[in-house]
């Protein structure tokens, strides 16, 4: 008996595509062509390795350590109490199919009052985004913004960010006041606004499932050769990828017409300098 034949087996078996009955919150923020396939259960181009997966679980144990660190803030007298992997699904009026979230955490202090925990696990350049832009991933706030609007019983909470090679920690408070959204104490939104948007995205998908039209990229991928690149340069510029596009499980079939469009030689810069400009 192998072991790790036994846990490569148990991680693939993870990713296997289930029928998919309703939108999470996350797939507001994701590229609605990705979520689309996965509505499909369009078979991945890209699939995972055992090893790419791996790391994912490592990053999903942040939330067993943080546990052990509540437990012992409910011993201190820090927190009264504490709940994990909190469930809901709720309907939204100009969608057809529910939203569901799952909050990591749901705590509650000495004053009484319920704050969530949106927990982020992160490494490399996605640590370094964070902190050098100094506030969470666009993606991430939108996920802890709409678990706030659909719990209205919880009106704010955290976003704290684990990376886990090189033990880099921070957080960022997210709360909803007079129908505003304040991260940090500052005004970034109507919370009007984020719903609309999450809104017409998802109804995007929706859209895209009912006519089997294919949404548009959201993210950019860098090809040229024919191949899927993190980065190239032309012209002295600096042509990188969105991560999104990086760690898409169907990359290749998404950038399909382009890989064979630049076969020859080219590349898809002029993607890039069109988004510069505002283009698609």
């Amino acid at each position: 008996m192998k072991i790790i034949e036994i846990l490569d087996a148990y991680l693939l078996d993870q990713q296997a595509l289930t029928e998919k009955k309703s939108h999470w919150v996350t797939d507001a923020a994701k590229c609605r062509r990705a979520v689309t396939y996965r509505w499909r259960r369009t078979p991945y181009s890209d699939p995972p390795t055992a090893g790419n997966l791996l790391k994912m679980e490592f990053g999903d144990a942040a939330e067993w350590i943080l546990g052990r660190a509540l437990d012992w803030a409910v011993g201190k007298g820090m927190l009264v109490r504490w709940k994990a992997q909190e469930w809901a699904s709720f309907e939204v009026p100009g969608l057809k199919y529910p939203v569901s979230m799952r909050l990591d955490f749901v705590v509650c202090g000495p004053e009484g009052e319920p704050e969530m925990i949106e927990l982020k696990s992160t490494f490399g350049r996605g640590a370094k985004e964070v902190q050098v832009r100094g506030r969470p991933k666009d993606e991430a706030l939108m996920q802890a913004f709409l678990y706030l609007h659909f719990n209205p019983a919880i009106r704010g909470g955290s976003i704290p960010y684990l990376a886990r090679d090189n033990g880099y920690r921070t957080e960022f408070d997210v709360r909803l006041a007079g129908g505003r959204v304040l991260l940090d104490g500052r005004d970034v939104g109507a919370e009007e606004d984020g719903v609309r948007w999450a809104v017409e995205r998802l109804s995007v998908v929706e859209g895209a499932l009912e006519d089997g039209s294919t949404p548009a990229r959201d993210y950019l991928h860098a090809v040229k050769g024919g191949e899927l690149r993190e980065e190239f340069s032309k012209n002295k510029v600096l042509y990188r990828s969105d991560w999104q596009c990086v760690y898409c499980w169907h990359r290749s079939l998404c950038w399909r017409e382009v890989l064979e469009s630049t076969a020859g030689g080219g590349d898809n810069s002029a993607m890039f300098e069109a988004r510069k400009g505002g283009g698609a």
